[in-house]
């Protein structure tokens, strides 16, 4: 990492690359980790450098209260899920499928950052007092908790006067989650308890558990299923995973058709099943390599690289696009400042086409897209190597963006014939493009 000493702005290497596996290393050899610019509006009429820290600094230390909020709610969280997890443990509840039809250890695992009234308040008050100096007739900054998200919350942000007007259009401050808060941290962390309790109720099962626990599966309906699996749709999207209607008629079919001797064979199954040293520290495993792949593509490290390079490759600001991407980002203190999507804002021109740049967006559903726009961009991946080239990317674009085949085919014709005039390295980059285009 020597040639990173001495970095001064991730603006050059954020907009040239994606999916970095040493964001932390990189931040550490920066004297700036910042990203974007303050929100004009977020700076009254008081341009000059000065306020701009002042802002930044106010916006830092409201973080700052929101995120102590986030951290007691997470422990509390851990443990009480712990306890949940203990208590779940029983043998008449397993056996009975009771689980199955109470899907309230099933919102547990979701684990939803509660709010924390007092951060909450604690932030208003110090972006209020700042704010109030700078933004004309601005008397109070109104905090509202949003939904939840998986690597950071996000609040919305209300300038108010003193008749209750807004001033400015509302923003939306999100607090990334610090290490150990993530939902993969915490499932990481209670992995023990689940194996050792796992263990000591696998230890009392009898084979007229399992025959008791499989007659019991007569009485499931779809609904039941269904009904658990719904807290669990935005961790089952996010792995690309989807459980149709169809897909549990079919599975519950197969299990009601299931006779005494095809049961039999699964108590031998389940009694060695109990954890060994090895199989815990393979599932721990399995964790770390999760989250180290989940932190190239998520996290405000991966979601600022993934902004940038977007603004650089798109070829036109993203305001009036289907993108609401951040303003300004500061990656030591874990925060982002955006623009609220809403109807206020300007009406969308166009769409940015992930795909034409070599990307695929691996997170998207409802609760990351409002008002027509993707408010999320944690889990953008790039797909297509060869595009992260800029040269290779805007001819493959060009290609792509022809009306039809024929147009196509036309374009591509005229460039290669344009290449012959070209130097070597160029060349060899369009004509790439137009292999991937072909």
């Amino acid at each position: 990492m020597a040639n990173l000493t001495g970095f001064s702005r991730l603006k050059n290497l954020f907009q040239g690359s994606l999916n970095l596996t040493t964001y932390r290393e990189i931040i550490s050899h920066t004297r700036t980790a910042e990203c974007g610019n303050i929100p004009k509006d977020l700076l009254g009429t008081m341009l000059n450098g000065k306020e701009v820290e002042a802002t930044k600094n106010a916006l830092s230390n409201a973080s700052d209260a929101l995120s102590y909020g986030i951290s007691i709610n997470q422990r509390a969280q851990s443990i009480q899920l712990q306890r949940e997890l203990s208590a779940s443990f029983d043998k008449d509840k397993i056996v009975s499928l009771g689980f199955l039809k109470n899907s309230n250890l099933s919102k547990k695992l979701t684990m939803e950052h509660l709010s924390c009234p007092r951060g909450i308040e604690n932030a208003s008050q110090i972006l209020t007092e700042h704010f109030s100096k700078i933004i004309p007739n601005c008397k109070k900054v109104e905090i509202k908790q949003l939904k939840a998200g998986s690597y950071g919350q996000g609040y919305k942000l209300e300038f108010l006067a003193s008749d209750g007007n807004k001033l400015i259009h509302d923003k939306v401050v999100k607090v990334f989650y610090k290490d150990g808060q993530t939902q993969m941290d915490i499932l990481a962390q209670i992995m023990p308890v689940f194996i050792e309790k796992g263990n000591g109720f696998i230890s009392q099962f009898t084979l007229r558990d399992v025959v008791t626990m499989w007659n019991n599966i007569k009485s499931i309906t779809r609904e039941n299923v269904i009904t658990f699996l719904k807290p669990f749709e935005e961790i089952l999207t996010k792995q690309n995973i989807t459980v149709t209607p169809e897909m549990i008629d079919t599975g519950l079919e197969k299990l009601k058709s299931l006779k005494l001797k095809d049961i039999k064979p699964l108590f031998s199954i389940i009694k060695e099943a109990k954890s060994s040293e090895k199989g815990i520290n393979a599932g721990m495993e399995f964790f770390r390599n999760m989250q180290e792949h989940m932190s190239q593509i998520h996290g405000i490290y991966a979601e600022a690289n993934t902004t940038m390079f977007l603004r650089n490759r798109v070829g036109h600001s993203l305001r009036r696009t289907n993108i609401v991407a951040p303003d300004y980002y500061d990656l030591k203190k874990g925060f982002s400042i955006a623009e609220y999507s809403d109807d206020l804002l300007p009406a969308k021109k166009s769409d940015v086409d992930f795909s034409l740049l070599g990307l695929e967006h691996q997170d998207l559903h409802s609760a990351n897209e409002v008002a027509g726009r993707i408010i999320d961009i944690g889990g953008v991946k790039m797909t297509v190597p060869e595009l992260g080239d800029k040269i290779t990317a805007r001819y493959y674009k060009k290609i792509m963006n022809q009306k039809n085949q024929e147009l196509r085919q036309k374009y591509i014709a005229q460039l290669k014939k344009e290449i012959e005039l070209m130097n070597d390295l160029d060349k060899e980059k369009i004509k790439k493009a137009i292999r991937l285009a072909s």
